[in-house]
């Protein structure tokens, strides 16, 4: 047997006499390398073969449930190790062993007195076979990859995400080099396989468990709201007991002497960059700031970057005698020390909201959110997760002193991770891994897995049945993925509201910022109650593609919304479209039963765009339905604008290569250029995850859900080819259109379906400078193109009069999606 076994139940305080030799040979001493997706999808599909060949023996090998394997990329950590505890102290008789991945690992292992071997020696892949329950945190190969399959798998995260991950985020599936498509299929084809081996998939809220949904692409089913075993450092004791052990752990470390017992603690804990350096490693002039900081506060600044990270920190921090070093080999589990920790410093890392737990100060350091954002994503906006943030060590330094000293700073940052902690976390009882360990025991051994215990009065697992205002039929709303709750489809949850109230009206959200229309209920994509609902519902309203078939096609019904008639070509109808690409257009196409449009023009568009060939309910769009009837004066008021003074919208829409034609400089100049007494509101597109605030008078609307609001407030709209140019024709809003990159966009990325140049009932500018005079000119000189707006208006909004969502009611009720009212 490869490896080395130490007798459980006995800690060893060293390893066995030679250990480190024959360790170092069959295990390898961990060298430092630069980890990247690219790098680590590579040797994914490299080992395509040996999984293949290792199937048999998975299909042959009988599995014992008294055999368990644990693995992590962290060694003993990240709730796996609380697991094995678990599993220790309830099965006396079981066999559990460790798959160790290096040296270090396996000194962990001996110092535990546990049993391990090496994961990629045939004993652990002898072990991962025969073993019954596989438990990970990372992945599969945290054990054995190729003799998992056909275990219980119990999937452990190492932290609540932030950041998109695995199928969720385009960085995932990067390759580097120039690979055949087909390589880029049979990657993802891999991601997907192995998140179908999962059985289970312990989190601690359900709007943790929505995002691993996501994810994984995993069935709600087995995702349990238990709490997270590798937070049982935090909630378990008293507040005293905890910051004990964690202060146990910084000196075991080596990182405090005795006498700095009573020091308070800063923590920095950057994320990794895939493979990019940190751009928070401080130079000798914020090293300095810093070390003075700490002499002010009688504090200590702890530096522990990611495990992967890149960046000279401990080069950069030589010198001053109050920064210290706690790398990942010295405390593993960063949650083992944050219950000493008065205050943390962090960027896009899940260690913010584990800290949350531990209800200290959180300062969020973000210097490259935007290029971070763009490169992977985040599940919801930077702001709404933290508050704000700062992008300097001398922003840093000045919020730290202002926390940590007494004042309202103080008290409103403790209140701000308390909300925190409210939202991500339902279950922070301990006990988290005798509730996995239930959980495990229930569905691996057939039974059906019982609501796992611990949940807080008014968290239920699931979103009660009369949840929603109306005890007859559901119909089930989806805006943009579920990240807001706008546009067509909550012009016709108003309709409904007013004319059909018995109607249960249930909307699905992607987090739980967004807020629902008054009477309606949010119930979070991939939680149990949006599965649900969701197959409950007689009728689905979508403004976008349905990325999930409906559970029953012949009894339910998908109502296309869209989200504006298209000027710039869409699916079929852009060039270079691949036959991949053709043919999922054709099958989203398949699932719809009728197609909403604004006019004539937007019907032969969509339909054209789409190969659609059901029918088509041109009615208008009911997102303009209360832009049409409102005031500009109440728009404004809700805005916070003053009723006098002009106010000019710019939106444009986005673009596939994520450029942004002008950016804060350019809108900071542009709301110069416009004069005193003029408002510029910039809107950015649903797709574009970062805003344009900061810009000097310039105020970012871009979380605003309401556009048809926006449109009654303006007195002229800026925009490229952005539907909104059709809307705001409802309202005859003055239209001017800023368009630098039309030859590229129309000639090679989007293509237009009509004359563009020709039709515009306004100002086509090319040039950033000749804006301010055309904006001027919409006001000054309103009859250039007043014969141009009354055709567009003709021709593109000729339904937009205020009744669209009634109309698209009594559809819905002619057409048998709704059944009549009782």
């Amino acid at each position: 047997m490869l490896g080395l076994r130490a007798p459980q139940g006995r800690a060893l305080s060293s390893r066995p006499p030679g250990a480190s030799a024959s360790l170092t040979r069959r295990i390898g001493t961990p060298v430092a390398t630069r980890f990247t997706f690219a790098g680590g999808n590579l040797s994914k599909l490299a080992r395509l073969p040996l999984y293949v060949l290792a199937r048999p023996a998975q299909w042959l090998t009988p599995r014992s449930r008294r055999e368990w394997v644990f693995g992590s990329g962290a060694g003993l950590a990240q709730g796996a190790w609380e697991l094995w505890q678990e599993v220790a102290a309830r099965e006396p008789d079981a066999r559990l062993t460790w798959l160790v991945a290096n040296e270090a690992q396996a000194e962990q292992a001996v110092d535990a007195g546990v049993e391990f071997v090496a994961k990629d020696s045939w004993a652990g892949f002898w072990r991962t076979l025969r073993a019954g329950t596989v438990v990970v945190t990372h992945g599969l190969g945290d054990v054995n990859r190729y003799g998992s399959g056909g275990a219980f798998l119990v999937q452990l995260w190492h932290g609540i995400p932030l950041k998109r991950i695995h199928l969720d985020s385009p960085a995932t599936f990067a390759l580097g080099g120039r690979l055949p498509a087909a390589a880029g299929r049979i990657l993802r084809g891999m991601y997907r396989l192995s998140t179908r081996a999962i059985s289970l998939f312990p989190v601690p809220s359900q709007l943790v468990g929505s995002r691993i949904a996501s994810a994984f692409g995993l069935d709600p089913a087995r995702i349990a709201v238990t709490g997270d075993p590798r937070d049982e450092a935090l909630v378990a004791g008293t507040p005293a007991s905890r910051r004990a052990d964690s202060l146990r752990v910084l000196l075991g470390a080596g990182v405090l002497s005795g006498e700095e017992r009573e020091r308070r603690l800063v923590l920095f804990a950057p994320t990794w960059r895939d493979g990019v350096e940190d751009p928070t490693v401080p130079t000798e002039a914020e090293r300095d700031a810093l070390e003075a900081l700490a002499q002010r506060l009688d504090a200590l600044i702890l530096f522990r970057p990611h495990p992967l990270g890149l960046g000279a920190y401990r080069r950069a921090i030589a010198g001053a005698p109050r920064l210290r070093m706690v790398s990942s080999e010295a405390v593993p589990d960063v949650n083992a020390v944050l219950s000493a920790v008065d205050a943390l410093v962090t960027d896009y890392s899940s260690v913010a909201l584990d800290y949350s737990l531990a209800g200290g100060h959180i300062v969020w350091f973000a210097p490259d959110r935007a290029s971070y954002e763009k490169s992977r994503g985040l599940y919801e906006d930077y702001e709404a997760t933290t508050g704000g943030h700062e992008e300097t060590w001398a922003g840093v330094i000045a919020q730290l002193e202002a926390r940590l000293t007494s004042g309202p700073e103080a008290a409103a940052s403790l209140a701000a991770t308390e909300a925190l902690r409210d939202r991500f976390f339902e279950v922070r009882t301990p006990g988290a891994p005798g509730r996995v360990y239930e959980q495990v025991l229930a569905r691996r051994d057939g039974g059906v897995a019982a609501a796992p215990a611990g949940l807080p009065s008014g968290s239920p697992a699931e979103v009660p049945a009369d949840a929603a205002t109306g005890t007859g039929p559901t119909v089930f709303f989806e805006s943009f993925y579920g990240r807001r709750a706008n546009d067509n489809p909550a012009g016709i949850d108003a309709a409904l509201a007013a004319l059909r109230p018995d109607v249960r009206r249930v909307w699905s959200v992607a987090n739980d910022t967004v807020t629902v229309p008054e009477g309606a209920v949010a119930v979070l994509e991939g939680s149990p109650a949006w599965a649900r609902e969701r197959a409950a519902a007689s009728t689905l309203v979508v403004n976008d593609w349905l990325r999930t078939p409906v559970a029953d096609p012949r009894r339910q019904k998908v109502l296309q919304t869209w989200h504006g008639t298209p000027l710039k070509r869409l699916a079929l109808g852009r060039p270079k479209v691949g036959l991949r690409t053709r043919l999922a257009i054709l099958r989203q196409t398949r699932r719809w039963d009728a197609l909403l449009s604004q006019s004539p023009f937007c019907s032969a568009a969509l339909a054209g765009d789409y190969a659609y060939r059901g029918p088509v309910w041109e009615t208008g769009y009911p997102r303009n339905d209360a832009m049409v009837l409102g005031t500009r004066a109440d728009a404004r008021a809700a805005l916070g604008l003053p009723e006098s003074g002009r106010v000019v919208l710019y939106a444009p829409t986005w673009r596939d290569d994520g450029r942004v034609v002008l950016d804060g400089a350019g809108l900071a100049a542009l709301a110069a250029s416009l004069g005193e007494g003029t408002t510029l509101l910039v809107r950015a597109h649903s797709r574009v995850t970062e805003g344009f605030e900061g810009a000097p008078g310039v105020l970012d609307v871009s979380g605003h859900e309401d556009l048809g609001e926006l449109l009654r407030a303006a007195d002229a709209l800026v925009t490229d080819y952005s539907s909104m140019m059709f809307d705001a024709a409802a309202i005859s809003l003055p239209l001017a259109f800023f368009v630098p990159d039309l030859e590229l966009y129309r000639d090679e990325q989007r293509g237009l379906s009509f004359d563009f140049e020709a039709e515009a009932p306004g100002p086509v500018v090319r040039e950033a400078s000749a804006l301010p005079a055309a904006i001027a000119g919409l006001w000054e000189r309103p009859e250039a193109f007043a014969g141009a707006y009354a055709a567009w208006r003709e021709r593109y909004t000729p339904w937009d009069d205020g009744g669209a969502g009634a109309r698209v009611v009594e559809r819905l009720e002619a057409e048998g999606f709704l059944p009549p009212a009782a």
